[in-house]
């Protein structure tokens, strides 16, 4: 055998040595005990992290508790059945990697004595080497396919209570606050597509649909080249939830733009539509404010709503207090002021 073969089979074992190696770590399924310490890391913390959105005012998805609770109680006998299936996997996957070693062995040893021999063994090797890799791989999928259910369940859980407390962090910063009563039910990333468009954040609470401006403007630049920003943060909308009329997604041509949020308002509201660039899927924020127009969302509430002592609660009049003309507005839910259209004053509702 010439030195230039022999050099092109060492490098092909050396490549299946390799093989081997990853494949004697992976045999192990080591990822599998790192994803069930993970899923008991998120469900030991999960009661926690609710309890805090709870005590920073989240009043709603009363089921919050409860889910937790049911994937709490799941969860131990699963992990039974998987790590009962994850070793049973393998001792089986440790007879065939055993096969291989065996195999290689032979192979190193007839090309230590005799490269050209060593050729047949090599193809042999590779074949058994492939078929184990892919047994691997659908051990790994067998398992995964086990618990994926139950990690979605859980990852949608973590998320939701994550999501909430990030809502909470940008309230703790902006520029405007709530009003007594006022509860907090979901916020998002999203771009006002306005000119120019606006970067921030949408909120949607039980009395108002709120949009603020929330980003880093550059101020200063050298060749092109941004070296001096400020954060411009402040509130640009700010509508009683009872003044959305429609809300729409967005469809052009056979694209569907499913992050779109388009809004109609009531001819009172400050703007008549709106268009917002949301940083999901704008189909649950279409019925999430639809449940809020509807009343459906007091359902979901865990915090009962704090009742308004009967001496502070206002009448709404039908005559305007100053000068005395009628008021046909419609109250709508989320409004606290009307202005009399005939002396302008303002007439406050809470």
């Amino acid at each position: 055998m010439d030195a230039e073969l022999r050099e092109q089979l060492q490098s092909e074992i050396w490549s299946l040595e390799s093989r081997l190696s990853t494949l004697r770590r992976e045999a192990l399924l080591p990822q599998i005990s790192d994803e069930l310490e993970d899923i008991d890391t998120r469900l030991a913390s999960l009661p926690v992290s609710i309890e805090k959105i709870r005590t920073r005012g989240y009043a709603f998805k009363k089921d919050l508790e409860a889910r937790a609770e049911a994937l709490r109680e799941q969860w131990p006998e699963l992990r039974v059945r998987v790590e009962g299936e994850t070793e049973d996997l393998k001792r089986t996957l440790k007879v065939a990697l055993d096969r291989a070693e065996r195999e290689f062995a032979s192979l190193r040893a007839t090309f230590q004595r005799s490269p050209s021999s060593a050729q047949a063994i090599l193809a042999s090797c590779q074949s058994t080497i492939e078929g184990l890799e892919d047994k691997v791989q659908a051990a790994q999928e067998n398992i995964e396919g086990m618990i994926d259910t139950f990690r979605q369940s859980v990852d949608q859980t973590v998320k939701e209570v994550e999501d909430i407390a990030w809502m909470f962090d940008q309230l703790d910063e902006a520029s405007f606050g709530l009003r007594p009563q006022e509860n907090p039910i979901e916020a998002t990333e999203a771009v006002y597509l306005t000119e120019p468009k606006l970067k921030g954040i949408l909120y949607l609470t039980d009395q108002r649909l709120i949009f603020e401006r929330k980003e880093d403007v550059v101020t200063k630049k050298v060749l092109f080249i941004p070296t001096k920003k400020k954060r411009v943060q402040e509130m640009v909308l700010d509508v009683p939830i009872g003044m959305v009329e429609e809300c729409i997604g967005e469809e052009k041509g056979f694209i569907l733009h499913k992050e779109i949020l388009g809004l109609k308002f009531s001819p009172k509201a400050p703007v008549r539509e709106a268009r917002f660039q949301l940083k999901e899927d704008s189909s649950a924020w279409r019925a999430l404010i639809g449940r809020v127009l509807s009343g459906e969302i007091e359902k979901e509430r865990a915090i009962p709503k704090e009742e308004v002592p009967p001496e502070e609660v206002k009448e709404i009049p039908a005559k305007c207090p100053f000068c005395g003309a009628a008021l046909p507005q419609e109250i709508v839910r989320g409004m606290t002021t009307i202005t009399c259209e005939y002396c302008g004053n303002v007439i406050r509702l809470q």
